[in-house]
């Protein structure tokens, strides 16, 4: 089929590029200290959401990592929108995730243990 072929993973491999600038980008404004708590972006637990101070201390831990996983998650869909089939590019896209979530639980894990810290 080529790299032409119709078909849904296409939207698969946008969503993947997408969602990772997007985590990549959250990553970077925790890291800078400008990504406020909130209940729509970030590490939300009951700790990490029981003070700024445990807030910022948990996304500036945790990051690195949260973008790690957004470069991976980018790079992924990159690959899969230029995958020769559509079953590779499925295969391509559900490893990406699961690759890509690894450092994002890292950062999740590493953010909530500096937030306990605080607390």
């Amino acid at each position: 089929r080529g790299t032409g072929y119709v078909g849904g993973m296409w939207i698969a491999a946008v969503a993947l590029i997408v969602g990772g600038i997007a985590i990549v980008a959250a990553g970077a404004m925790a890291r800078a200290g400008m990504l406020s708590r909130q209940s729509w972006v970030g590490i939300r637990t009951t700790t990490t959401m029981a003070s700024d101070d445990a807030w910022y201390a948990a996304h500036a831990a945790g990051a690195t990592w949260v973008m790690i996983g957004g470069v991976l998650m980018a790079a992924g869909g990159l690959v899969t929108l230029f995958t020769e089939s559509e079953d590779t590019a499925g295969i391509v896209a559900l490893v990406t995730v699961a690759i890509a979530l690894v450092p994002i639980a890292v950062g999740g894990v590493r953010g909530q243990a500096a937030a306990r810290r605080i607390s």
